[in-house]
């Protein structure tokens, strides 16, 4: 299980990414922190959710 979130952490980081870059196109945003996307692993026995989004520090994007 854990190698599963693990392996599943560049999707999701490419997930929030692309939908924030779609918004972007079409001039509109989230407010900052808002949870835009939402996964999950499962292995059968356990299922895990993650919340995902984008916040600013230090003048960077940082994606949780």
């Amino acid at each position: 299980m854990e190698e599963a979130a693990v392996q599943s952490t560049d999707d999701r980081v490419a997930l929030v990414h692309s939908r924030n870059e779609a918004l972007a196109y079409m001039a509109k945003s989230d407010p900052p922190g808002h949870a835009a996307v939402t996964t999950f692993t499962t292995d059968g026995a356990t299922l895990n959710f993650f919340g995902h989004f984008v916040a600013e520090s230090e003048g960077q994007l940082v994606y949780h």
